[in-house]
């Protein structure tokens, strides 16, 4: 796949690939298997030379054309999407446990990943653990309103639409479209996708993927800390 963006014509595309890579055969397109072993929840400690805990807690996600991608992309967003996210503002700003704290996700062809990662003082990693499955149960709840699920669509638009300004950004997003959906995605049809997104939507994706019991945990702490 070749994806190209700025000042050029599609056809002066095709003619410079065709110059350059014109005789090379195509291969196969190779399929990896996932694992069996994902609903069973692990955490891993490793002792390091640091001077506080590192923690990445997370699990499995959606395949990148799932269409459940836009209601989690939007819950990603709430949870630890910025200076404004739920995590942030009380793990951080109201508790002051942490320094940095955030979400995060990727989609792949046959599966997807999110998670967690916050780094804080050894003492204090059970602590802040519990805090976070507590916000997360809240929204299993049903906890999230009108007027949250307003701002994080319009935040998540917003960082789309800047994004954009960005040519390796939409090479990239081209090159996205042919690799995982063989077909071209609007900027327009995304936007309306994320914009149809209901609170029902969010609950349902935060049940069925924020489950303690499947939860996958690393550790990095000093090696003179305590857990």
């Amino acid at each position: 796949v070749v994806s190209v963006a700025g000042n050029c014509t599609h056809q002066q595309v095709v003619d410079l690939i065709g110059q350059h890579l014109g005789q090379m055969a195509p291969g196969d397109r190779r399929m990896l298997t996932p694992p069996n072993s994902l609903n069973q929840c692990s955490e891993r400690i490793i002792a390091d030379h640091c001077t506080q805990a590192h923690v990445c807690l997370g699990g499995v996600g959606y395949q990148y054309n799932d269409a459940r991608k836009f209601p989690f992309l939007l819950l990603n967003t709430l949870v630890g999407g910025g200076m404004s996210s739920v995590l942030f503002q009380n793990i951080r700003e109201t508790y002051g446990l942490v320094y940095t704290i955030f979400s995060f996700h990727d989609f792949f062809i046959d599966t997807g990943i999110w998670g967690i990662y916050f780094a804080c003082d050894p003492k204090d990693i059970n602590q802040t653990r519990e805090l976070i499955f507590d916000e997360l149960r809240k929204m299993k709840n049903g906890s999230i309103t009108d007027d949250i699920l307003f701002k994080i669509k319009n935040q998540l638009k917003g960082g789309l639409i800047l994004g954009l300004e960005s040519i390796s950004s939409r090479m990239n997003r081209l090159a996205k479209n042919e690799i995982y959906l063989r077909e071209h995605k609007s900027i327009d049809d995304i936007l309306q996708k994320i914009e149809a997104v209901t609170k029902d939507d969010l609950v349902q994706i935060a049940n069925e993927l924020f489950t303690e019991n499947c939860c996958f945990t690393t550790v990095i702490k000093p090696d003179r800390g305590e857990l």
